[in-house]
């Protein structure tokens, strides 16, 4: 599991880290690290020599990722679909990948308010000759 007052040597790291996130968001956050600490281990253990080491940089670095994404306001399915909260990223890929996301929302919500959509011509009402017709046709 991630420890939540793990140290770290940068302090804008440790400001992220020691923001108290309501429980449910820290227990959504540690089942996410959950989710992905098999393919983590695997990976570590491929590429490092010593994997404990760099699964444990990792959590500290899965958490202030999943923090920062919170903070911006994008839901748990968009951190889920792009991978937001990969560790392994470098910090620029991961506030690149953040910014687009946040873009990506930006966009779709003005797509749902109406904002960026044509203006949508009313469909035609049907008179009530040709709706009798149509009631006629499928009773036959």
């Amino acid at each position: 599991m991630c420890h939540t007052n793990a140290t770290l040597a940068d302090a804008s790291h440790m400001e992220t880290l020691s923001r108290s996130l309501p429980l449910k968001q820290e227990t959504v956050i540690s089942h996410r690290w959950l989710e992905l600490l098999p393919m983590l281990t695997m990976h570590a253990a491929r590429h490092y020599p010593s994997p404990v080491a760099a699964v444990d940089r990792w959590c500290r670095r899965h958490r202030d990722s999943a923090v920062r994404c919170l903070a911006v306001g994008l839901p748990w399915a968009t951190i889920r679909r792009y991978r937001l909260d990969d560790p392994r990223r470098t910090d620029a890929d991961r506030d690149a990948a953040i910014a687009d996301a946040v873009a990506r929302r930006q966009s779709h919500l003005g797509l749902l308010r109406g904002r960026v959509l044509p203006e949508r011509k009313p469909r035609p009402r049907r008179s009530r000759s040709q709706k009798e017709q149509h009631d006629a046709s499928a009773n036959a």
